[in-house]
C-alpha cells in the first residue's frame, strides 16, 4: 500500500439519481464539483498551473 502524500489529489465519484456527484480533496480541503465536466475543467486548471500535476494515470 502506498503512503499518503500531503499533495495527493483524491477524487470521489458516485452516481446519484442518474447524474455524477464529484468530491475532490487536496491538501485537506474538500470541494464539491457539479459533475464530470467540471471535474475535467478542474484537472485542466491544475495541469495549466504546472506546479500541481495530476497523478500519472490522469496525464
Amino acid at each position: 500500500m502506498e503512503e499518503e502524500r500531503p499533495e495527493a489529489l483524491k477524487v470521489d465519484l458516485c452516481v446519484s439519481n442518474g447524474s455524477w456527484h464529484v468530491v475532490v480533496e487536496q491538501e485537506g480541503q474538500r470541494r464539491e464539483l457539479g459533475g464530470l465536466g467540471e471535474l475535467i475543467r478542474y484537472l485542466q486548471g491544475l495541469a495549466a498551473m504546472g506546479e500541481a500535476k495530476p497523478a500519472r494515470g490522469l496525464r
